[in-house]
């Protein structure tokens, strides 16, 4: 299988934020409860969780996020690469 992108300096939080987290940022605030998704620093040490909880093998279970699975798998492909190119916390 084909290794796992990871983002590379020209895919920066505002790119992430522009083009996945800002839509789940607007449309459910009740989110940022849990993760501040407009905050680099909240989203980065989430980084780990966040790949987990989109990954499609837990599609059909409540752990999937988002719950409203209306993320699209090139949405989820940048936004797992980013998430995957933060340090470990």
């Amino acid at each position: 299988t084909a290794p796992e992108p990871v983002g590379n300096d020209k895919l920066t939080f505002d790119v992430v934020f522009a083009k996945v987290l800002r839509t789940y940022y607007l449309l459910y605030p009740v989110m940022n409860q849990v993760i501040p998704l407009n905050d680099e620093k909240k989203v980065s040490a989430a980084a780990s969780g966040i790949i987990y909880r989109t990954d499609t093998a837990l599609w059909m279970t409540t752990k999937y996020m988002p719950r409203t699975r209306d993320m699209s798998g090139t949405r989820r492909t940048l936004l797992q690469a980013w998430c995957r190119a933060q340090p470990k916390s």
